[in-house]
């Protein structure tokens, strides 16, 4: 072989090295590619599915909106209605404030204040009522003495039920 045979044999065996790599790579290459398009085929879908999700959460949201919309006018209009009746109400009041000056502070409520006064006197003068002495102590000196709580002993009743026969006193008081 000659120089040149040799040469040739070296530069054939060295295209065919580089021409199996460039195959290989090229292989190799199209398997990455095909990988590739894969996940982005994946990734396609997967966007896919997440934006209905968020297509139905948004028509879920604005749905939600729709009503709490309704709850807001419904909300106003009851505010409205309040203000109206708030109206009416100070209006009837400022007549039943007139009424009752007129009755209370006119001839009739002074003849209902006389004749209170009367049967009241006249109950107290036949016995039928008796004066009740203030609760309290009658202080001797010019000071008065140091505020104490009163004690609550086992024998007195509750204030609860101290007010039940108050209230059962005066309902028999009242029916005489």
């Amino acid at each position: 072989m000659s120089l040149t045979g040799v040469a040739a044999l070296i530069a054939a065996v060295s295209f065919a090295v580089l021409a199996g790599a460039g195959v290989y790579l090229a292989v190799r290459f199209t398997r990455v590619l095909g990988d590739a398009a894969t996940l982005v085929r994946d990734t396609r879908s997967d966007q896919q599915a997440l934006f209905a999700r968020a297509n139905t959460a948004v028509d879920r949201a604005n749905a939600q909106l729709d009503l709490t919309e309704a709850a807001t006018a419904s909300v106003g209009e009851l505010g409205t209605a309040m203000t109206e009746l708030a109206g009416q109400a100070s209006a009837l009041a400022g007549v039943g404030r007139t009424v009752a000056g007129a009755v209370v502070g006119g001839p009739l409520g002074r003849a209902a204040a006389v004749a209170y006064g009367v049967r009241h006197a006249v109950g107290v003068r036949t016995g039928a009522r008796q004066r009740r002495p203030l609760a309290g102590q009658v202080v001797a000196g010019p000071e008065l003495p140091p505020a104490q709580p009163p004690a609550q002993s086992a024998a007195s009743p509750a204030p609860r039920q101290q007010r039940q026969q108050r209230q059962q006193r005066r309902r028999a008081g009242a029916a005489r």
